[in-house]
């Protein structure tokens, strides 16, 4: 009777050994780990065409097993690095080798990092925006997450270096890699793209026609490695609020009663777009002038003073094309503010530095370069000094924690006090009181994120405070021709990653085997228990009858 109940058995397993599997399998998903997959956000590297060049990342789609720089099989993976591991050397290595993307680690606090990290951030972010990158390069700040992920990865990428083959496919089965994907499709080019310019006035005392024009002009926008990690506090973001309590001041100055608070000049502000795509901004407002679109604007200027990065340092540095002559209005400006700091601050310097229009540059140094090229006089006042800069005016390490407020502060009073003194042509002081009092607070990090709304947030406020204090505030558009753009963005600049953590490809095979040799196993077993049953009932009978 026994042995009728160990065939049923027998039988039992082998009819049904396949349903078994086959519920075992969905029981063991459902109780894997639930934290296999971990979601963060990255931000993808500038991707944007200007006058027919291609800069950044050309490719947004990912889906790539992970590994660290170290790799010596970088083909089809996502590469995961810190930002201060990387080296233009290692990255045309990875490149030639065919990797997939790159993953870089960037600081969380990028305030507090020290200055050999800053400077090594800012030479990444010039080299891979100097030109056209196919593959997707990706920027993730710190968290405990992404560096848990991080520290997986090396340890798999160890493994596959082992010293033997053996020891590396050991290696390899014993592993926990990552799988790396983003959500989204492939960027596409964002159409209806406008760069917004803002002009308004304040008119002198005589007849309008006949009086010279000073024109203020700052641009708005940031720029950096990842669209929305620029926040542009520096530059230009000081630009503007200095730009904006000039407004505020010569207003005040303005609507005093009489004629005392005119000035024989028109005084002209403009806030422009596209600083960091050329200047744009500014060439469109020139050509709307002087072409004859407008018209008047700029038709008798006496100089063009452009504002950039104020926000720091002790000294100010005004950039030109050509030395100023000798008795011309802007050379009477920078007088005034070599006088004007030398009795209010006297430890700040004020420089003139002179630099030639290199035409043949893809890029511009400066802003009043556009000016000069159309044979204005103009200047840039910066505290910048080194016409190379630029790469620290296009930064994500320029944030808005790195202004110093009582130097812009400072900065805004000399700018005021010397304009002052020469539109008035009196002696100060003419302003006390505290400065600065005008703050964009830009939520949306990069104006590249904005360019696509109607209307604008940021045109939008700016407009409205120009309306405040100025007359015949207009707001200009530039839209890119559709045949043949002058410039172009792409959108998927921010996108949410997810690493799924997986057994590399080699894992699998070893588990099918495995799987394999035992379902062998077990089936052999099943089909031949009569005989096994024999062997142990031999045996048990041998040592009763010992």
């Amino acid at each position: 009777m026994w042995l009728d109940q160990v065939n049923e058995i027998s039988e039992m397993f082998r009819f049904s050994l396949p349903y078994y599997i086959a519920a075992l399998l969905p029981i063991l998903i459902i109780l894997s780990p639930a934290d296999a997959a971990h979601e963060f956000p990255v931000y993808r590297l500038q991707h944007f065409d200007l006058q027919g060049v291609k800069y950044g990342s050309r490719s947004s789609a990912l889906n790539f097993e992970a590994r660290s720089i170290d790799t010596k099989l970088p083909a089809r993976k996502c590469v995961m690095l810190v930002i201060n591991e990387f080296s233009v050397s290692r990255f045309r290595e990875l490149v030639n080798e065919g990797v997939g993307a790159i993953l870089i680690i960037i600081p969380a606090d990028l305030d507090s990092i020290t200055e050999d990290l800053k400077e090594h951030i800012v030479e990444t972010e010039k080299f891979l925006l100097s030109q056209e990158v196919s593959i997707p390069i990706f920027f993730s700040p710190h968290t405990q997450q992404v560096d848990e992920i991080y520290s997986n990865i090396i340890e798999s990428t160890n493994k596959d270096s082992a010293p033997s083959a053996a020891q590396a496919l050991l290696g390899s089965i014993s592993a926990n890699g990552y799988q790396l994907g983003v959500s989204g499709n492939q960027a596409k080019i964002l159409n209806d793209v406008q760069i917004s310019n803002i002009q308004g006035k304040l008119s002198g005392f005589g007849v309008e026609e006949q009086l010279q024009t000073v024109a203020v002009v700052a641009h708005y926008d940031s720029f950096g490695g990842a669209p929305d990690l620029s926040f542009g506090g520096d530059s230009n973001g000081s630009g503007v609020a200095a730009l904006m309590e000039l407004v505020r001041l010569f207003s005040r100055l303005a609507s005093q009663p009489g004629q005392n608070g005119l000035s024989r000049f028109n005084l002209v502000f403009v806030l422009t777009g596209g600083g960091k795509l050329n200047y744009l901004g500014s060439k469109k407002i020139l050509e709307d002038q002087l072409d004859g679109v407008d018209g008047g604007l700029f038709q008798d200027t006496g100089y063009v003073l452009c504002l950039d990065s104020l926000g720091k340092g002790e000294e100010l540095n005004v950039h030109v094309s050509k030395p100023p002559k000798e008795g011309s209005k802007s050379f009477t400006f920078v007088e005034n503010m070599k006088n004007v700091a030398g009795d209010l601050f006297p430890a700040v310097g004020v420089n003139v530095q002179h630099k030639k229009i290199n035409l043949a540059d893809d890029f511009l140094a400066w802003e009043h370069e556009r000016y000069s090229i159309r044979r204005l006089s103009a200047l840039t006042v910066s505290h910048y000094k080194a016409p190379k800069s630029d790469y620290h005016r296009g930064t994500i390490l320029d944030t808005r924690s790195s202004v110093d407020i009582p130097a812009l502060a400072r900065n805004v009073r000399i700018l005021a006090e010397s304009l002052a003194s020469q539109l008035y042509n009196t002696s100060g002081p003419f302003f006390e009181g505290d400065m600065v009092t005008f703050s964009v607070k830009k939520k949306e990090k990069n104006i590249f994120k904005l360019l696509n709304g109607k209307p604008n947030p940021i045109v939008h406020v700016l407009q409205q405070t120009m309306q405040r204090y100025l007359t015949d505030v207009k707001v200009t558009h530039l839209t890119a021709d559709k045949r043949d753009p002058e410039f172009a963005f792409y959108d998927q600049t921010k996108t949410i990653m997810t690493a799924y953590s997986v057994k590399p490809a080699i894992f699998d095979l070893f588990l099918s085997g495995a799987i394999a040799a035992y379902i062998t196993a077990v089936y052999f077993g099943v089909q031949q228990f009569h005989l096994l049953y024999s062997l142990v009932t031999k045996g048990l009978k041998s040592k009763s009858t010992t």
